[in-house]
């Protein structure tokens, strides 16, 4: 879990996290390269589905903090006031 949580924001980070796999649950060495090709495959993928769901997560987060409508009342306007009178 966190080896999963380390490398998660990494780009590339995957390999690492396949060393640790190969190592730890006694796969033969010789299965590295066919997971290194997989990473290349579905790197991207992930990588896209991890900043959408940090995207949606905070959203939502915002919504549950200040209701329905956030985005129509202005946040960013009065934390720019708030910025400028400091």
């Amino acid at each position: 879990m966190c080896g999963s949580v380390a490398v998660s924001s990494v780009p590339g980070g995957g390999a690492a996290m396949e060393t640790m796999i190969i190592s730890s649950f006694g796969f033969p060495s010789i299965a590295l390269p066919v997971l290194m090709m997989m990473t290349q495959l579905f790197d991207a993928g992930c990588t896209l589905i991890n900043s959408c769901g940090d995207t949606v997560a905070s959203m939502l987060v915002t919504r549950a903090l200040y209701g329905k409508d956030w985005y129509k009342k202005g946040l960013n306007h009065e934390h720019d006031k708030a910025e400028s009178h400091s």
